[in-house]
């Protein structure tokens, strides 16, 4: 016989079902650029990597804690693997393989010493938004007004399938929740090429195909359209945050020349997997943001 009590059961096992389609990898996306979220089974489908993430993410905020304003500028990095490495490890495990990566920062961004590498492999633009809102922008960095921070992400937010508006909306949510929450000034860099799309597009078409339903073939459109939403949206935050927020490309070096072979989209001498930089890679990025935070810190702030 049908019961309140019945009825109750009812409606929870309709809501649990409801609950965990709406978690399910497979029915769509759960996760949002713009929306602080920790890594879960739809941009981390394997439980070890996701448990690998929490703990760095304790590394990074214990890191984090650490920070005391000093009367020289101090730098913060901020971003997914193409920071981690300037650490030289990948989820904050040290990697021999990129040790050299860290001298190239020691010595190219020397001006600032011993900067803070909050950057996580894999990251989108949502994780570094939640890292951030727990623990790893503390109340030390946000009230320092000498603190530089270089941002660099959201190319993951295209290889896990969000289109280059919502990677740009997502950016640019994290530059605004960065200067809005600190005295801190902001270089945001812009995205670099990547040349990987052969191999990732196919698998996220559908849906993100082009209009007579094929796989898109390049990442560099997308590349594109994302730097210049996110200069667009850099140059509307200057009037409310006058000289404390600027954009930087450093993708020149990265693309191909000029007559490389029709498959080659990226320069393989600096970036041989076709989307982190090598050592040599390392050098031309960090001489790039170099040159963006001197004109930033030699900005005047009203």
């Amino acid at each position: 016989m049908y019961n309140a009590a019945t009825g109750f059961f009812c409606a929870v096992c309709i809501l649990l079902v409801i609950v965990v389609l709406l978690t399910s990898p497979s029915t769509g996306q759960t996760e949002h650029a713009t929306l602080p979220s920790p890594r879960s089974p739809w941009s981390s489908p394997n439980e070890s990597q996701r448990a690998k993430w929490h703990a760095f993410h304790a590394v990074l905020a214990a890191e984090a804690t650490a920070y005391a304003p000093a009367p020289r500028t101090q730098l913060l990095l901020v971003g997914d693997s193409i920071f981690e490495r300037l650490r030289s490890s990948s989820y904050g495990v040290h990697r021999q393989k990129y040790a050299e990566n860290g001298q190239v920062m020691a010595h190219i961004l020397a001006r600032w010493p011993n900067p803070i590498v909050l950057a996580c492999s894999g990251d989108q633009t949502q994780h570094a938004i939640w890292r951030l809102s727990h623990g790893e922008f503390t109340p030390q960095m946000r009230s320092d007004s000498r603190l530089l921070v270089a941002l660099h992400i959201g190319t993951n937010n295209l290889a896990a399938g969000h289109l280059p508006e919502e990677a740009a909306a997502g950016i640019t949510a994290l530059a605004r929740r960065l200067l809005s929450t600190s005295h801190c000034k902001l270089l945001v860099v812009g995205l670099l090429p990547r040349g990987d799309g052969h191999q990732l597009l196919p698998s996220l078409c559908p849906p993100r195909c082009t209009k007579d339903g094929r796989p898109f073939r390049s990442f560099l459109p997308a590349v594109n359209r994302v730097n210049s939403h996110v200069l667009l949206a850099i140059q509307n935050l200057l009037s409310r945050y006058p000289s404390r927020v600027a954009f930087r490309d450093c993708g020149a070096p990265f693309r191909a020349a000029a007559g490389s072979p029709g498959s080659t989209e990226v320069n393989l001498s600096l970036m041989p997997d076709a989307l982190h930089p090598n050592a040599a890679g390392y050098h031309a990025l960090t001489s790039c943001v170099r040159a963006g935070l001197e004109e930033l810190e030699a900005s005047h702030t009203e």
